[in-house]
Protein backbone atom coordinates (compact mmCIF):
# COMPACT_ATOMS: atom_id res chain seq x y z
CA UNK A 1 0.00 0.00 0.00
CA UNK A 2 1.14 3.16 -0.67
CA UNK A 3 2.12 6.03 1.67
CA UNK A 4 0.43 9.95 0.41
CA UNK A 5 2.93 12.72 1.20
CA UNK A 6 1.01 14.29 3.16
CA UNK A 7 0.36 11.23 5.03
CA UNK A 8 4.42 10.61 5.02
CA UNK A 9 5.26 14.66 6.09
CA UNK A 10 2.33 14.06 9.14
CA UNK A 11 4.18 10.59 10.41
CA UNK A 12 7.50 12.29 9.88
CA UNK A 13 6.61 15.28 12.27
CA UNK A 14 4.77 12.87 14.54
CA UNK A 15 8.35 11.42 15.70
CA UNK A 16 9.58 14.12 16.48
CA UNK A 17 8.94 15.72 20.08
CA UNK A 18 8.65 19.78 18.76
CA UNK A 19 6.67 17.99 15.57
CA UNK A 20 4.42 16.64 18.21
CA UNK A 21 4.36 20.14 20.24
CA UNK A 22 3.88 21.96 17.14
CA UNK A 23 0.98 19.57 15.73
CA UNK A 24 -0.62 19.66 19.15
CA UNK A 25 -0.89 23.72 19.60
CA UNK A 26 -1.73 24.34 15.69
CA UNK A 27 -4.91 21.96 16.48
CA UNK A 28 -5.64 23.74 19.83
CA UNK A 29 -5.34 27.45 18.20
CA UNK A 30 -7.25 26.54 15.07
CA UNK A 31 -10.01 24.97 17.37
CA UNK A 32 -9.91 28.27 19.06
CA UNK A 33 -10.15 30.28 16.29
CA UNK A 34 -12.80 28.91 14.80
CA UNK A 35 -14.78 29.07 17.85
CA UNK A 36 -14.11 32.85 18.17
CA UNK A 37 -15.08 32.86 14.63
CA UNK A 38 -19.01 31.35 15.04
CA UNK A 39 -19.42 32.81 18.43
CA UNK A 40 -17.92 36.48 17.63
CA UNK A 41 -20.59 39.01 18.18
CA UNK A 42 -21.59 40.83 15.02
CA UNK A 43 -21.01 44.39 16.94
CA UNK A 44 -17.76 43.31 18.62
CA UNK A 45 -15.08 44.78 16.00
CA UNK A 46 -16.91 47.46 15.97
CA UNK A 47 -17.49 47.97 19.76
CA UNK A 48 -13.72 47.38 20.49
CA UNK A 49 -11.81 49.27 17.64
CA UNK A 50 -14.47 52.46 18.68
CA UNK A 51 -14.07 51.62 21.80
CA UNK A 52 -17.66 52.17 22.15
CA UNK A 53 -18.38 53.57 25.85
CA UNK A 54 -21.87 51.62 25.95
CA UNK A 55 -20.72 48.61 25.43
CA UNK A 56 -18.03 48.73 27.55
CA UNK A 57 -19.96 50.75 30.51
CA UNK A 58 -20.43 48.19 32.89
CA UNK A 59 -17.17 46.87 33.64
CA UNK A 60 -14.48 48.37 35.78
CA UNK A 61 -11.63 50.59 34.64
CA UNK A 62 -8.16 49.12 34.64
CA UNK A 63 -8.28 46.12 36.90
CA UNK A 64 -6.82 42.87 37.43
CA UNK A 65 -8.36 39.38 36.69
CA UNK A 66 -10.76 37.88 39.14
CA UNK A 67 -8.04 34.82 39.78
CA UNK A 68 -5.40 36.98 41.51
CA UNK A 69 -7.72 36.36 44.71
CA UNK A 70 -6.28 32.80 45.15
CA UNK A 71 -3.16 34.16 46.05
CA UNK A 72 -4.18 36.43 48.87
CA UNK A 73 -5.09 39.55 47.16
CA UNK A 74 -7.90 40.61 48.66
CA UNK A 75 -10.67 41.91 45.93
CA UNK A 76 -14.17 42.98 45.95
CA UNK A 77 -16.25 41.05 43.29
CA UNK A 78 -17.58 42.53 40.46
CA UNK A 79 -21.37 42.11 40.33
CA UNK A 80 -23.95 42.09 36.99
CA UNK A 81 -27.37 40.99 38.09
CA UNK A 82 -29.96 41.12 35.26
CA UNK A 83 -33.57 41.40 36.24
CA UNK A 84 -35.99 40.54 33.74
CA UNK A 85 -38.66 43.68 33.85
CA UNK A 86 -41.28 41.49 34.64
CA UNK A 87 -39.95 40.24 37.96
CA UNK A 88 -40.88 43.43 40.08
CA UNK A 89 -43.26 43.79 43.51
CA UNK A 90 -45.79 46.03 42.86
CA UNK A 91 -47.36 48.14 45.94
CA UNK A 92 -50.21 50.14 45.34
CA UNK A 93 -51.98 53.07 47.35
CA UNK A 94 -54.85 55.60 46.55
CA UNK A 95 -53.20 57.36 43.20
CA UNK A 96 -49.85 56.15 43.79
CA UNK A 97 -47.96 52.65 42.52
CA UNK A 98 -44.26 51.55 43.28
CA UNK A 99 -42.47 49.39 40.91
CA UNK A 100 -39.45 47.71 42.99
CA UNK A 101 -36.82 45.16 42.24
CA UNK A 102 -34.62 43.33 44.69
CA UNK A 103 -31.38 42.17 44.60
CA UNK A 104 -28.01 41.56 47.05
CA UNK A 105 -24.37 42.18 46.86
CA UNK A 106 -21.82 40.21 49.06
CA UNK A 107 -18.71 42.13 49.68
CA UNK A 108 -16.08 39.22 50.87
CA UNK A 109 -12.97 40.80 51.65
CA UNK A 110 -12.43 44.71 53.13
CA UNK A 111 -11.62 46.11 49.71
CA UNK A 112 -13.96 48.80 48.16
CA UNK A 113 -15.94 48.28 45.27
CA UNK A 114 -14.07 50.43 41.91
CA UNK A 115 -11.64 52.34 44.03
CA UNK A 116 -9.87 53.59 40.55
CA UNK A 117 -12.49 55.48 39.29
CA UNK A 118 -15.48 55.35 42.60
CA UNK A 119 -18.13 55.07 40.21
CA UNK A 120 -19.24 51.93 42.54
CA UNK A 121 -23.08 51.30 41.74
CA UNK A 122 -24.66 51.56 38.04
CA UNK A 123 -28.66 50.97 37.33
CA UNK A 124 -29.18 50.24 33.79
CA UNK A 125 -32.74 50.38 32.62
CA UNK A 126 -33.12 48.93 28.85
CA UNK A 127 -36.04 49.05 26.30
CA UNK A 128 -38.42 50.87 28.81
CA UNK A 129 -42.02 51.61 27.58
CA UNK A 130 -43.43 54.72 26.49
CA UNK A 131 -44.98 55.96 29.74
CA UNK A 132 -46.97 59.71 28.23
CA UNK A 133 -49.58 61.86 29.97
CA UNK A 134 -51.46 64.20 27.56
CA UNK A 135 -48.94 63.91 25.28
CA UNK A 136 -45.88 64.31 27.34
CA UNK A 137 -43.24 62.03 28.64
CA UNK A 138 -43.39 61.00 31.94
CA UNK A 139 -40.40 61.42 34.31
CA UNK A 140 -39.46 60.16 37.82
CA UNK A 141 -36.16 59.70 39.91
CA UNK A 142 -35.16 55.93 40.50
CA UNK A 143 -34.57 55.26 43.87
CA UNK A 144 -32.17 52.39 45.28
CA UNK A 145 -32.04 51.57 48.90
CA UNK A 146 -29.31 49.37 50.45
CA UNK A 147 -29.88 47.78 53.92
CA UNK A 148 -26.06 47.55 54.99
CA UNK A 149 -24.83 44.29 57.05
CA UNK A 150 -24.21 46.59 60.18
CA UNK A 151 -28.33 47.42 60.26
CA UNK A 152 -27.73 50.77 58.54
CA UNK A 153 -30.49 51.79 55.65
CA UNK A 154 -29.19 54.10 52.86
CA UNK A 155 -31.27 56.14 49.99
CA UNK A 156 -28.96 56.52 47.02
CA UNK A 157 -30.92 59.20 44.67
CA UNK A 158 -30.40 59.87 41.36
CA UNK A 159 -30.85 61.53 38.26
CA UNK A 160 -34.31 61.61 36.72
CA UNK A 161 -35.59 58.93 34.14
CA UNK A 162 -37.52 59.82 30.92
CA UNK A 163 -39.70 57.07 30.32
CA UNK A 164 -39.79 57.63 26.40
CA UNK A 165 -38.45 54.09 25.19
CA UNK A 166 -34.94 54.47 25.15
CA UNK A 167 -32.94 51.42 24.06
CA UNK A 168 -30.69 51.63 27.32
CA UNK A 169 -31.03 54.03 30.29
CA UNK A 170 -28.19 54.24 32.79
CA UNK A 171 -28.31 55.85 36.29
CA UNK A 172 -25.16 56.25 38.76
CA UNK A 173 -26.30 57.64 41.56
CA UNK A 174 -24.52 60.94 42.65
CA UNK A 175 -25.38 61.05 46.51
CA UNK A 176 -26.02 59.05 49.30
CA UNK A 177 -28.67 59.96 52.22
CA UNK A 178 -28.35 58.63 55.69
CA UNK A 179 -32.04 57.61 56.80
CA UNK A 180 -33.66 59.00 59.81
CA UNK A 181 -34.35 57.90 63.21
CA UNK A 182 -32.08 55.11 63.78
CA UNK A 183 -28.75 54.33 66.03
CA UNK A 184 -26.80 53.90 62.58
CA UNK A 185 -27.76 57.73 61.95
CA UNK A 186 -26.93 59.50 65.52
CA UNK A 187 -23.60 57.35 65.35
CA UNK A 188 -22.44 58.57 61.34
CA UNK A 189 -23.88 62.08 60.67
CA UNK A 190 -21.01 63.39 58.32
CA UNK A 191 -20.91 65.88 55.92
CA UNK A 192 -18.45 67.06 52.91
CA UNK A 193 -15.90 69.75 54.02
CA UNK A 194 -14.61 71.85 51.61
CA UNK A 195 -11.50 69.09 49.84
CA UNK A 196 -12.84 66.26 48.46
CA UNK A 197 -10.51 63.83 50.32
CA UNK A 198 -11.84 64.55 53.64
CA UNK A 199 -15.18 63.68 55.22
CA UNK A 200 -15.37 65.94 58.76
CA UNK A 201 -17.41 64.68 61.69
CA UNK A 202 -20.35 67.06 62.40
CA UNK A 203 -23.16 67.31 65.00
CA UNK A 204 -26.25 65.70 64.10
CA UNK A 205 -29.31 68.64 64.36
CA UNK A 206 -31.16 66.97 61.97
CA UNK A 207 -32.74 63.66 60.78
CA UNK A 208 -30.60 62.77 58.03
CA UNK A 209 -27.54 64.22 56.69
CA UNK A 210 -26.06 63.27 52.91
CA UNK A 211 -23.24 62.88 51.41
CA UNK A 212 -22.42 64.26 47.50
CA UNK A 213 -19.23 62.74 47.40
CA UNK A 214 -17.42 59.12 47.58
CA UNK A 215 -20.68 57.71 48.29
CA UNK A 216 -19.19 54.42 47.32
CA UNK A 217 -17.48 54.40 50.36
CA UNK A 218 -20.10 56.01 52.72
CA UNK A 219 -22.57 53.06 50.90
CA UNK A 220 -19.88 49.98 51.49
CA UNK A 221 -18.17 51.57 54.67
CA UNK A 222 -17.79 52.43 58.68
CA UNK A 223 -16.60 56.09 59.20
CA UNK A 224 -13.24 56.31 60.91
CA UNK A 225 -12.71 59.71 63.00
CA UNK A 226 -8.89 61.02 63.62
CA UNK A 227 -9.09 62.09 66.79
CA UNK A 228 -6.39 64.77 66.88
CA UNK A 229 -7.70 66.01 63.55
CA UNK A 230 -11.92 64.96 63.33
CA UNK A 231 -10.81 63.67 59.60
CA UNK A 232 -13.11 60.87 58.68
CA UNK A 233 -12.26 58.14 56.85
CA UNK A 234 -13.69 54.68 55.92
CA UNK A 235 -13.24 50.95 56.51
CA UNK A 236 -14.72 49.17 54.00
CA UNK A 237 -17.73 46.48 55.96
CA UNK A 238 -17.45 43.43 54.94
CA UNK A 239 -20.97 41.63 55.02
CA UNK A 240 -24.05 40.86 52.86
CA UNK A 241 -26.06 43.98 51.16
CA UNK A 242 -29.94 44.05 50.30
CA UNK A 243 -30.63 46.79 47.63
CA UNK A 244 -33.84 47.47 46.34
CA UNK A 245 -34.67 49.57 42.82
CA UNK A 246 -37.54 51.16 43.37
CA UNK A 247 -39.36 53.22 40.79
CA UNK A 248 -42.65 56.06 42.62
CA UNK A 249 -45.21 57.25 40.55
CA UNK A 250 -47.55 59.32 42.74
CA UNK A 251 -50.47 61.93 42.28
CA UNK A 252 -51.74 59.75 39.48
CA UNK A 253 -55.19 60.77 38.13
CA UNK A 254 -57.80 57.57 37.29
CA UNK A 255 -56.75 57.55 33.42
CA UNK A 256 -53.00 57.27 34.39
CA UNK A 257 -53.57 54.86 36.81
CA UNK A 258 -55.16 52.95 34.00
CA UNK A 259 -52.31 53.78 31.68
CA UNK A 260 -50.08 52.70 34.37
CA UNK A 261 -51.53 49.47 35.00
CA UNK A 262 -51.49 48.34 31.03
CA UNK A 263 -47.50 49.42 30.89
CA UNK A 264 -46.59 47.95 34.47
CA UNK A 265 -47.96 44.31 32.91
CA UNK A 266 -45.67 44.24 29.83
CA UNK A 267 -43.00 45.50 32.65
CA UNK A 268 -41.40 49.20 33.10
CA UNK A 269 -38.22 47.73 31.44
CA UNK A 270 -37.42 44.78 29.28
CA UNK A 271 -34.54 43.88 31.48
CA UNK A 272 -32.94 45.99 34.98
CA UNK A 273 -29.35 45.21 35.28
CA UNK A 274 -27.58 46.00 38.76
CA UNK A 275 -24.15 46.71 38.75
CA UNK A 276 -21.39 47.13 41.10
CA UNK A 277 -18.56 47.66 39.72
CA UNK A 278 -15.47 45.72 41.27
CA UNK A 279 -11.74 45.73 41.86
CA UNK A 280 -11.28 43.02 39.31
CA UNK A 281 -12.92 41.09 36.88
CA UNK A 282 -13.17 38.27 34.64
CA UNK A 283 -10.12 35.94 33.73
CA UNK A 284 -7.83 38.99 31.99
CA UNK A 285 -8.86 42.07 33.59
CA UNK A 286 -9.62 45.29 31.97
CA UNK A 287 -8.00 47.92 30.02
CA UNK A 288 -8.04 52.12 30.61
CA UNK A 289 -11.31 51.74 28.26
CA UNK A 290 -12.88 49.30 30.44
CA UNK A 291 -13.02 46.17 27.89
CA UNK A 292 -12.86 43.13 28.52
CA UNK A 293 -9.25 41.99 27.72
CA UNK A 294 -10.37 38.13 27.36
CA UNK A 295 -12.93 39.01 25.18
CA UNK A 296 -10.08 40.69 23.44
CA UNK A 297 -7.64 37.82 23.56
CA UNK A 298 -10.14 35.04 22.20
CA UNK A 299 -11.87 37.09 19.44
CA UNK A 300 -7.77 37.67 18.19
CA UNK A 301 -7.30 34.13 16.98
CA UNK A 302 -9.06 34.42 13.86
CA UNK A 303 -7.69 37.31 13.35
CA UNK A 304 -4.04 36.06 13.68
CA UNK A 305 -4.81 33.19 11.67
CA UNK A 306 -6.15 35.32 9.00
CA UNK A 307 -3.14 37.61 8.84
CA UNK A 308 -0.58 34.68 9.14
CA UNK A 309 -2.33 31.74 7.41
CA UNK A 310 -3.33 33.95 4.53
CA UNK A 311 -0.43 36.23 3.95
CA UNK A 312 1.90 33.30 4.67
CA UNK A 313 0.01 30.25 2.06
CA UNK A 314 -0.73 33.47 -0.81
CA UNK A 315 2.83 35.05 -0.60
CA UNK A 316 4.66 31.23 -0.43
CA UNK A 317 2.37 29.51 -3.13
CA UNK A 318 2.68 32.70 -5.47
CA UNK A 319 6.24 32.53 -5.42
CA UNK A 320 6.47 28.76 -5.55
CA UNK A 321 5.00 28.82 -8.80
CA UNK A 322 6.48 31.74 -10.37
CA UNK A 323 9.57 30.11 -8.94
CA UNK A 324 9.04 27.26 -10.73
CA UNK A 325 7.86 28.78 -14.10
CA UNK A 326 10.62 30.88 -14.26
CA UNK A 327 13.28 27.70 -13.57
CA UNK A 328 11.64 25.62 -16.04
CA UNK A 329 11.38 27.29 -18.99
CA UNK A 330 13.64 29.82 -19.07
CA UNK A 331 14.38 32.78 -21.46
CA UNK A 332 12.44 36.08 -21.20
CA UNK A 333 9.94 34.83 -18.79
CA UNK A 334 13.10 33.84 -16.31
CA UNK A 335 14.53 36.96 -17.50
CA UNK A 336 11.51 39.43 -16.71
CA UNK A 337 10.69 37.22 -13.54
CA UNK A 338 14.51 37.85 -12.26
CA UNK A 339 14.12 41.26 -12.45
CA UNK A 340 10.52 41.93 -10.87
CA UNK A 341 11.83 39.93 -7.91
CA UNK A 342 15.18 41.75 -7.77
CA UNK A 343 12.66 44.84 -7.40
CA UNK A 344 10.72 43.27 -5.03
CA UNK A 345 13.22 41.52 -2.66
CA UNK A 346 15.24 45.17 -2.31
CA UNK A 347 11.91 47.27 -1.48
CA UNK A 348 11.81 48.33 1.96
CA UNK A 349 8.48 46.71 3.08
CA UNK A 350 8.01 48.46 6.44
CA UNK A 351 7.81 52.37 5.53
CA UNK A 352 5.64 51.14 2.65
CA UNK A 353 3.21 49.43 5.44
CA UNK A 354 3.30 52.66 7.43
CA UNK A 355 2.12 54.83 4.83
CA UNK A 356 -0.41 52.66 3.48
CA UNK A 357 -1.34 52.25 6.70
CA UNK A 358 -1.70 56.00 7.51
CA UNK A 359 -3.51 56.11 3.92
CA UNK A 360 -6.21 53.73 4.33
CA UNK A 361 -7.19 54.96 7.80
CA UNK A 362 -8.27 58.53 6.22
CA UNK A 363 -9.42 56.52 2.68
CA UNK A 364 -10.95 52.95 4.02
CA UNK A 365 -13.61 53.01 6.80
CA UNK A 366 -13.79 49.27 7.56
CA UNK A 367 -11.71 47.73 9.24
CA UNK A 368 -12.01 43.94 7.45
CA UNK A 369 -10.65 45.56 4.24
CA UNK A 370 -8.13 47.79 6.02
CA UNK A 371 -7.05 44.60 7.25
CA UNK A 372 -7.26 42.96 3.85
CA UNK A 373 -5.10 46.00 2.21
CA UNK A 374 -2.24 45.84 4.56
CA UNK A 375 -2.26 41.58 4.27
CA UNK A 376 -2.25 42.03 0.15
CA UNK A 377 1.12 44.42 0.57
CA UNK A 378 2.60 41.61 2.80
CA UNK A 379 2.13 39.38 -0.31
CA UNK A 380 3.46 41.37 -2.73
CA UNK A 381 6.29 41.77 -1.19
CA UNK A 382 6.91 38.55 0.51
CA UNK A 383 6.84 35.79 -2.62
CA UNK A 384 10.11 36.78 -4.04
CA UNK A 385 12.70 34.83 -1.56
CA UNK A 386 10.63 31.82 -2.46
CA UNK A 387 10.73 32.25 -5.97
CA UNK A 388 14.16 32.31 -6.27
CA UNK A 389 14.59 29.22 -4.15
CA UNK A 390 12.20 27.45 -6.30
CA UNK A 391 13.72 28.53 -9.25
CA UNK A 392 17.12 27.11 -8.62
CA UNK A 393 15.11 23.97 -7.13
CA UNK A 394 13.54 23.94 -10.60
CA UNK A 395 16.52 24.07 -12.80
CA UNK A 396 18.15 21.28 -11.35
CA UNK A 397 15.01 19.04 -11.55
CA UNK A 398 14.92 20.15 -15.23
CA UNK A 399 18.36 18.50 -15.67
CA UNK A 400 17.29 15.05 -14.59
CA UNK A 401 17.69 12.03 -16.97
CA UNK A 402 13.86 11.49 -16.00
CA UNK A 403 12.52 14.55 -17.28
CA UNK A 404 14.56 14.52 -20.01
CA UNK A 405 12.80 10.82 -20.50
CA UNK A 406 9.44 11.99 -20.32
CA UNK A 407 9.79 14.89 -22.37
CA UNK A 408 11.35 11.87 -25.26
CA UNK A 409 7.58 10.08 -24.50
CA UNK A 410 5.73 12.72 -25.24
CA UNK A 411 4.95 14.47 -22.20
CA UNK A 412 3.14 17.69 -22.39
CA UNK A 413 5.62 20.92 -20.32
CA UNK A 414 2.66 20.95 -17.96
CA UNK A 415 2.58 17.46 -17.26
CA UNK A 416 5.94 17.31 -16.47
CA UNK A 417 5.88 20.90 -14.08
CA UNK A 418 2.62 19.36 -11.78
CA UNK A 419 3.69 15.63 -12.32
CA UNK A 420 7.24 15.91 -11.52
CA UNK A 421 8.34 19.65 -10.66
CA UNK A 422 6.31 20.72 -8.17
CA UNK A 423 5.67 17.46 -5.61
CA UNK A 424 9.83 18.13 -5.21
CA UNK A 425 9.13 21.44 -4.15
CA UNK A 426 6.20 21.32 -1.55
CA UNK A 427 7.99 19.87 1.06
CA UNK A 428 10.41 22.85 0.72
CA UNK A 429 7.43 24.94 0.29
CA UNK A 430 5.57 23.72 3.41
CA UNK A 431 9.01 24.57 5.38
CA UNK A 432 9.06 27.79 4.87
CA UNK A 433 5.24 28.44 4.80
CA UNK A 434 5.59 27.23 8.91
CA UNK A 435 8.10 29.98 9.04
CA UNK A 436 6.03 32.45 7.35
CA UNK A 437 2.72 32.61 9.67
CA UNK A 438 4.79 33.87 12.48
CA UNK A 439 6.86 36.64 10.01
CA UNK A 440 3.27 37.80 9.53
CA UNK A 441 1.73 37.99 12.91
CA UNK A 442 4.52 40.10 14.05
CA UNK A 443 4.90 42.47 11.14
CA UNK A 444 1.02 43.35 11.83
CA UNK A 445 2.00 43.34 15.58
CA UNK A 446 4.91 45.78 14.79
CA UNK A 447 2.65 48.14 12.75
CA UNK A 448 -0.15 48.23 15.38
CA UNK A 449 2.91 49.41 18.20
CA UNK A 450 4.03 51.89 15.05
CA UNK A 451 0.37 53.50 15.27
CA UNK A 452 -0.91 51.60 12.28
CA UNK A 453 -4.73 50.65 13.20
CA UNK A 454 -6.74 48.33 10.85
CA UNK A 455 -9.44 48.60 14.04
CA UNK A 456 -9.70 44.71 13.52
CA UNK A 457 -9.29 43.08 17.46
CA UNK A 458 -5.56 41.70 17.54
CA UNK A 459 -3.24 41.11 20.16
CA UNK A 460 -0.32 43.50 18.21
CA UNK A 461 -3.22 46.23 18.98
CA UNK A 462 -3.94 45.55 22.73
CA UNK A 463 0.02 45.57 23.33
CA UNK A 464 0.47 48.99 21.06
CA UNK A 465 -2.70 50.25 23.11
CA UNK A 466 -0.83 49.35 26.06
CA UNK A 467 2.29 51.39 25.11
CA UNK A 468 0.16 54.34 24.18
CA UNK A 469 -1.08 54.62 27.81
CA UNK A 470 2.70 54.31 29.33
CA UNK A 471 3.09 55.05 32.04
CA UNK A 472 0.17 53.88 33.45
CA UNK A 473 0.15 50.66 31.76
CA UNK A 474 3.05 49.44 33.68
CA UNK A 475 1.44 48.76 36.57
CA UNK A 476 -1.00 46.60 34.79
CA UNK A 477 0.90 43.26 34.13
CA UNK A 478 -2.77 41.81 32.88
CA UNK A 479 -2.97 44.20 29.94
CA UNK A 480 0.91 43.75 28.28
CA UNK A 481 1.72 39.64 29.27
CA UNK A 482 -1.27 37.95 27.80
CA UNK A 483 -1.21 39.18 24.14
CA UNK A 484 2.49 38.97 24.42
CA UNK A 485 2.31 35.38 25.32
CA UNK A 486 -0.11 34.40 22.79
CA UNK A 487 2.43 36.33 20.07
CA UNK A 488 4.96 34.17 21.10
CA UNK A 489 3.08 30.72 21.55
CA UNK A 490 1.79 30.70 18.10
CA UNK A 491 4.97 31.92 17.07
CA UNK A 492 7.04 28.97 18.81
CA UNK A 493 3.92 26.95 17.29
CA UNK A 494 5.25 27.30 13.49
CA UNK A 495 8.93 27.86 14.38
CA UNK A 496 8.79 24.19 15.86
CA UNK A 497 6.64 22.71 13.13
CA UNK A 498 8.99 24.59 10.86
CA UNK A 499 12.31 22.86 12.94
CA UNK A 500 10.77 19.43 12.46
CA UNK A 501 9.51 19.53 8.61
CA UNK A 502 13.43 20.09 8.38
CA UNK A 503 14.11 16.27 7.65
CA UNK A 504 11.36 16.32 5.50
CA UNK A 505 13.43 18.59 3.29
CA UNK A 506 16.68 17.07 3.85
CA UNK A 507 16.08 13.50 4.54
CA UNK A 508 20.01 13.23 5.34
CA UNK A 509 18.80 14.79 8.94
CA UNK A 510 16.47 12.10 9.70
CA UNK A 511 17.82 9.78 12.79
CA UNK A 512 18.78 6.61 11.89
Amino acid sequence: MSVTPEISIFRELWSQTLGKVGLVLAVIIVAISIAAAITMPPDFVYNWSQNYERAWIEYPKLVPPEWISRFGVPIAKHMIVHIPGENYNLTRAKYTVIVRYETYYTLDKPVFPDPREGRGLLVILRNLNNITYKGEVVTKPLEVYIERPDGGKLWLTSEMIKFAGQDMIVIQPQQVLILRASEFVNKYCIYIAQKIYHINISICRNNSETIKSRYVEAVFGIPIIDNKTGVMSFKPLVGKYRIWIQMKFSRLSDRDMYVLDRIIGYGIAKDVEFVVIGSAYGLLGTDLNRRDLAQGIFYGFPVALLIGFFAAVAATFIGMFIGVMSGYYGGKLDEVVQRIIDIVINVPLLPILVLVGVAIQTIIQAPFWRLMVIIGFLIAFSWGGVAIITRSMALSIKAEPYIEAAVAAGASHRRIVFKHVIPQVIPYVFAVLVFSVPAAILTEAGLSVLGIYHGMPTWGLILAEARRAMPISLEAWWWILPPGIMISLTSFTFVALGIALETVVEPRLRRT
